[in-house]
């Protein structure tokens, strides 16, 4: 059979076969060739679609013209399918402009085609299968791997008509239509139909394996030799053993180079066709950030795949329960015999559907996890720290687009206040830094962000840095936090050399804020980079310019960081201790203050003062959880006998919910000390959060720090035994020391949800930063400082 190939000026614009000698040619790659060697391109919305195409080739075909041509195929028919919408037929134009650069590439003349001979055109004009089938073998799969960029542009093309730009460029669940959802997922099920020749891979191994086995033996010859030469050193001459030596030296370089070259064939032969496509996108215009949007989309359908599986898996465990509950209540509702099988049958029904769609979105997971996989290891090259530029971002000089990006991306501290807050955060002169890192591809926009202030001595509140009021100024309230607080405070007020009053006596720098600002770059490790840029700024630049106005240096750096999961682990802790207490008949330990603390001791040294504070509180607020409210008095009334273990469940629930649940504060001026006057009345009391009771927090100060010294310092993840809290394990994976915990340090209701206001600081000791790194990946161990020693005492 001979496959020809006739231009759009025939009678029918598309490719026939006529019977002859020669190849077998799929109608695959045939389709593929009209798209990508004709003029005008096969894809007019003028012309009826075309008919179905036939079967893939027998097993007569070679494996990589079969592979090549479903690919083809599969991707042709995806378009072909899109492109007959109304929806996306304003798109084909793109598509039809890519295939004209294509023909033009490939075809225009021999000189340009990758082939050494001319094409083979017949008397009528038309293109013979092979040389087709050739030129497309060539253009996919050609030397070293290499894609023509053309062919690149069109695979985009295609994916522009299946997913709209506007989506790729703002995924969000409203934009996700059923439609694009099953485009997408056809298209990332077309791109690994063709991956990896294993008839090249095992082939590269094979020769890679002997290789090394060669190399390996002439090592152990050397040291062979070696040992020989040591021996017989005194009885005979050196010169016959030194050119032995240079001999066998020369036969290792050379085998060494091979064993290089065998690995470099051996990545090229197990690059799948989808991974040399993603890597010639970044060398498109704009390509870069086609790679970021496109992982932007796997990352987004990976979790509705999770999502879909999730719901599925739930329901396939209620059809035994809802069976069961059919069965039995048929004979007490007097139900006639043949409602059963009807019944059994629909049931039977739903548990086939179930499992179909359990497969099918498997099998989606799976197909997205490959191309994810290739993207990360390939932006991880493009993205590497050589590539990377660091720059300060300012108020008068940071484009106005990429500060918007910066504050959309801000998930620990949000701009609440839009601009008049990036104004406060970016003020030098006050000591308020914002570094980002960017990329000579995408300059306009940032890929993560650090923010840093300079401050006396390692901050304790973040409110303060913020410029919002903080309780732990007012004078009312005596805890250890606020004492200190204030201390501080002073101390940063004294004099110490020249110019340091205005200059507020700073010594520390205080990473407070990191953000992503690129969701397709998860798991770059970018922050651990970005913050050791920013300590060397801080040592060079910064410091020179201090130094020069006689200022004190700065060489302490900390972080103040959020506990975002201590909340969640108390109210696991509190749920488990509540379903013992069901059927346990002694009080035992919760746990919650550490491990080797007895049930007494628990008691009295943690839940006592905590029972009482949350009484106080209860009678200060009877509106706040009333429910819960009666919960706690009715149990504390009930544990006049000595079993306090209904009491502490009560209170430490009640604790949970106040936590998760706290309102937002009243809108104040940012320095009104009426916010925490002691004197409100009930009606202000009422409407405060509960960080603004004094009473409350100066009881709750000690158990509370002594639970998250628990949870940040004991808490473990059951797979790999890393800190449990994905912050504290960052950090402490750097080589940061966990310094000290800072009660109140952040009063927002989204701290107080997910970390009770309490932060942390991560001491970055420089000399011991590699060590610490060491010693935790080795042993797990996590370095601690002096006040969380003292905090922790006994456990």
């Amino acid at each position: 059979m001979r496959c020809v190939y006739r231009p759009a000026s025939g009678a029918s614009g598309c490719c026939r076969a006529t019977a002859s000698g020669g190849t077998t040619l799929s109608a695959g790659t045939v389709a593929y060739a009209s798209r990508h060697f004709s003029a005008p391109t096969r894809l007019s919305r003028s012309e009826p679609p075309p008919p179905p195409l036939p079967p893939l080739p027998g097993p007569g075909a070679t494996v990589s013209e079969e592979r090549v041509a479903r690919w083809c195929r599969r991707l042709w028919d995806l378009t072909r399918k899109s492109t007959g919408s109304v929806a996306s037929a304003h798109v084909t134009p793109q598509l039809q402009l890519a295939a004209h650069r294509a023909t033009a590439a490939l075809l225009s003349s021999s000189s340009a085609s990758p082939f050494t001979a001319p094409l083979q055109i017949d008397d009528n004009g038309e293109v013979t299968g092979e040389v087709v089938l050739s030129c497309l073998r060539r253009a996919i799969r050609s030397d070293q791997g290499r894609i023509p960029g053309v062919i690149v542009e069109s695979v985009w093309a295609a994916f522009d008509v299946l997913v709209p730009p506007i989506v790729q460029n703002s995924v969000t669940e409203d934009s996700i239509t059923p439609a694009t959802e099953d485009s997408f997922f056809m298209f990332i099920s077309t791109l690994n139909e063709l991956n990896f020749d294993l008839h090249a891979v095992v082939k590269a191994s094979t020769q890679l394996t002997a290789k090394v086995d060669s190399y390996v033996a002439l090592l152990r010859q050397a040291e062979a030799q070696e040992t020989q030469q040591a021996a017989t050193a005194a009885a005979c001459g050196s010169a016959q053993a030194a050119i032995d030596g240079c001999e066998l030296m020369e036969k290792l370089m050379k085998t060494k180079g091979e064993v290089m070259q065998c690995c470099f064939e051996a990545r090229n032969a197990g690059s799948p066709l989808y991974y040399t496509w993603l890597w010639h996108t970044a060398a498109m215009p704009d390509g870069l950030r086609r790679l970021m949007h496109f992982r932007k989309l796997t990352h987004f359908f990976e979790s509705l795949c999770k999502r879909h599986i999730k719901h599925l898996m739930q329901q396939q465990q209620q059809q035994p329960q809802r069976r069961s509950l059919l069965s039995s209540s048929a004979p007490a509702t007097g139900e006639s015999a043949g409602t059963l099988p009807s019944a059994a049958a629909s049931s039977a029904t739903e548990q086939s559907r179930c499992a179909g769609e359990l497969s099918k979105w498997r099998s989606r997971l799976v197909e997205v996890g490959l191309i994810d996989g290739a993207m990360s290891l390939l932006l991880h090259d493009l993205f590497s720290k050589e590539y990377l530029v660091m720059e300060e971002l300012t108020w008068l000089s940071t484009p106005p687009s990429m500060l918007d990006q910066i504050m959309r991306a801000e998930s620990v501290h949000p701009f609440v206040r839009g601009l008049e807050d990036m104004r406060h955060r970016l003020q030098p002169a006050h000591h308020r830094h914002l570094f980002a890192f960017l990329h000579p591809a995408v300059v306009e926009e940032p890929l993560i962000a650090v923010q840093v202030a300079l401050t006396h001595g390692i901050a304790s509140s973040v409110d303060q840095i913020l410029g919002r009021p903080t309780p732990l100024s007012d004078p009312a309230n005596t805890s250890k936090a606020a004492l200190y607080f204030r201390h501080a405070l002073e101390s940063s007020a004294a004099v110490d050399c020249a110019g340091a009053a205005e200059d507020g006596n700073v010594n520390t720098a205080i990473f407070y804020s990191i953000n992503s600002a690129q969701s397709a770059l998860r798991g770059m490790d970018m922050g651990n980079r970005l913050i050791k840029r920013v300590v060397q700024e801080v040592e060079g630049n910064i410091n020179a310019r201090r130094q020069a106005r006689s200022l004190t240096p700065i060489h302490t750096f900390s972080t103040l960081s959020p506990i975002p999961l201590y909340v969640k682990w108390l109210a696991d802790k509190v749920a488990a201790l509540a379903a013992a207490a069901a059927t346990a008949t002694t009080m035992t330990a919760s746990g919650i203050f550490g491990k080797q603390l007895s049930a007494t001791e628990e008691d009295t040294r943690y839940l006592e003062p905590l029972r009482a504070a949350i009484a106080g509180y209860v009678l200060r607020h009877p509106g706040a959880l009333p429910a819960e409210a009666r919960a706690v008095m009715s149990a504390a009334a009930a544990s006049s006998h000595g079993n306090h273990a209904a009491a502490n469940i009560a209170a430490l629930q009640y604790l949970v919910r106040l936590l998760q649940d706290s309102s937002s504060p009243p809108s104040l001026p940012r320095d009104d000390p009426a916010m925490f006057a002691a004197g409100s009345t009930s009606t202000e009391r009422h409407q405060q959060p509960w960080w603004m009771d004094h009473a409350f927090t100066m009881a709750l100060e000690a158990p509370l720090l002594h639970s998250v010294a628990t949870y940040l310092c004991t808490a473990k993840r059951s797979g790999d035994g890393r800190i449990r809290d994905p912050v504290g394990n960052f950090h402490v994976s750097n080589g940061a020391t966990v310094y000290r915990l800072n009660f109140l340090a952040n009063t927002t209701p989204k701290a107080s949800c997910e970390s009770a206001c309490i932060m942390v600081n991560y001491w970055y000791d420089l000399p011991t930063v590699s060590a610490n790194a060491a010693q935790y990946e080795v042993s797990r161990t996590v370095p601690l400082g002096e006040p969380i020693k003292t905090l922790l005492g006994d456990i």
